[in-house]
């Protein structure tokens, strides 16, 4: 028997806010104004995540203040998202979302499947039974320029 979906999205919440711990974003060193301002989680709209993403706003993370939106299928995704969660309702979505352009290259794009790895996503949640698998596409990490710390990539299964 595996998790029921309302525990599954309280576990990728937590994933999300934990992420963010391990991962250092392009240009994060040289831009300062950005480590002044808010936290950005964005999420597309997706009933049985919103309320456990949304759990995540007013947390504080690196000495900055967590903001969640959640993101209609139709509305433009703002480069100002630090992380956007991609549910797998949008698998097909997402591919052509151009998540992958240079105007959304330092956004942490997190989905929920193989597919959204294939398809250039950074990072998969992926339910496994009574588990959820962390999994990683480190060639578009690098491409990216994101740098994920030694223990996000100890407990993540990697996929070029």
């Amino acid at each position: 028997m595996g998790i029921t979906a309302e525990r599954e999205y309280q576990i990728k919440a937590v994933y999300l806010y934990n992420l963010a711990k391990f991962i250092i974003w392009p240009n994060q060193k040289a831009n300062k104004d950005a480590i002044k301002s808010n936290f950005l989680i964005c999420s597309l709209n997706h009933t049985l995540a919103n309320e456990d993403i949304k759990s995540l706003s007013g947390r504080i993370l690196h000495n900055r203040i967590i903001n969640v939106r959640i993101i209609n299928k139709s509305d433009k995704i703002p480069k100002v998202c630090k992380i956007v969660f991609i549910p797998h309702v949008y698998n097909k979505l997402a591919s052509v979302m151009k998540l992958n352009t240079e105007e959304y290259s330092s956004i942490l794009t997190v989905g929920e499947s193989d597919e959204f790895l294939h398809n250039d996503g950074l990072i998969a949640l992926v339910s496994n039974g009574n588990r959820i698998k962390l999994k990683v596409n480190l060639t578009t990490a690098k491409q990216r320029d994101f740098k994920l710390s030694a223990n996000l990539l100890a407990i993540a299964e990697i996929i070029e």
